[in-house]
């Protein structure tokens, strides 16, 4: 017996030992099938999504907060969404003022969150708002930047909005209706933000390219095994931002130094205005937010004057907002509404603007279009 009691011991020890033994393999591969997971990553809308998934490629799975055609000023995430931007690696939004509904849910000092508008140098924006007599002027100083630049937010670069199947994993967060986002901005309270700086930092392929390498260096601060992949294909797509810069130029020369004027719903061109030799006479909402009550009669009168006097050819309608004030204005003046600019918001999917440098293209040509010189 005592041979026997030996025996089975002996038995239950090895076989004890091999189920370790299998355990501890399965603990490796489910820890090796983990590695090989692209790192989850959210981005605020679709133009710092297409970025983020541009230079993450296939390493990140972005998901996008804002719905394409949503308007990042006004519109608020959800519980989900919330939950999910605090589970994320990494979280990328523009800042100062554009995603407020996103900022709010944020903590933006986390390391995780990258605050694109911190790595740039931002135009200023204007203490008043669309009650303001003076629309002759240039709304934005070139001198005057945001100082506010010292620390880099690496933040959760969370699921971002991947719409094109050339680069990594990414997706639109669609888990509720926001359709009464998109254009409405008269059914919700309105965030107390002054817009001290304009955060429209895309309009420029300058502050653009700025921001795509800040999101360079945070997914690598994140990922540091992918460092050099997010290199490669950082300086690949910034080739590509320089053509873009290039060409822009090339086209918007065709238009005459005196029917360089832009007249959008809000003052979103800002930096395009800046770096591609444009001027602007005011806007309809005459604010860097659409967030904003209506505009008075007196202001909107006031505009329709500035528009004739200065000989503008043309007003531009946005896609990510209310265009009824614009078209009565433009009326007023006696000039045509041009195409709407996808300005806020990358056009639908499968649309020549669903990418970053589809969107500028667009812009482009639409500006041409209507202001340039027909032969």
């Amino acid at each position: 017996m005592s041979h026997l009691r030996v025996y089975l011991a002996a038995m239950l020890g090895l076989i004890c030992a091999a189920f370790l033994l299998a355990c501890g393999d399965a603990d490796q591969e489910s820890e090796a099938a983990t590695s090989d997971q692209p790192m989850a990553v959210v981005a605020s809308f679709s133009i710092v999504g297409d970025w983020v998934a541009e230079i993450g490629g296939d390493r990140v799975d972005v998901t996008t907060v804002v719905p394409r055609g949503s308007d990042p000023h006004v519109f608020e995430p959800t519980a989900r969404q919330v939950a999910r931007m605090t589970e994320a690696t990494a979280v990328f939004l523009i800042g100062a003022g554009m995603e407020p509904g996103i900022e709010a849910a944020l903590n933006t000092d986390d390391q995780r969150v990258t605050v694109l508008s911190r790595m740039v140098q931002l135009l200023p924006g204007h203490g008043h708002g669309h009650g303001h007599d003076d629309h002759g002027h240039d709304d934005h100083d070139h001198g005057h930047g945001h100082d506010d630049h010292g620390h880099h937010d690496h933040g959760h670069h969370e699921h971002g909005d991947h719409d094109h199947g050339t680069h990594g994993h990414s997706h639109d967060d669609h888990s509720h209706d926001h359709s009464d986002h998109s254009h409405d901005h008269h059914g919700h309270d309105h965030h107390d933000h002054s817009h001290e700086y304009d955060p429209h930092i895309w309009t420029s392929v300058v502050t653009a390219r700025q921001a795509v390498a800040a999101i360079r260096d945070a997914l690598s601060e994140a990922d540091p095994d992918g460092a050099a992949y997010y290199a490669e294909r950082f300086a690949a797509y910034d080739a590509r931002l320089q053509e873009l810069h290039a060409w822009m130029l090339q086209e918007l020369a065709q238009i005459p130094e005196e029917r360089r004027v832009l007249v959008t719903t809000h003052d979103t061109l800002g930096y395009f205005i800046r770096d591609y030799g444009f001027r602007s006479v005011g806007s309809i909402l005459g604010t860097l937010s659409t967030d904003v009550a209506d505009p008075s009669p007196r202001h909107l009168a006031q505009l329709a004057q500035a528009i004739t006097e200065a000989g503008v050819p043309a007003v531009f309608p946005e896609s990510t907002t209310d265009n009824r004030l614009l078209a009565v204005v433009a009326r007023e003046a006696g000039v045509p509404l041009a195409a709407p600019l996808n300005v806020d918001s990358l056009g639908p999917e499968g649309s020549e603007s669903d990418t970053y440098i589809g969107q500028m293209r667009q812009i482009t040509a639409a500006i041409v279009e209507a202001l340039g010189v027909a032969d």
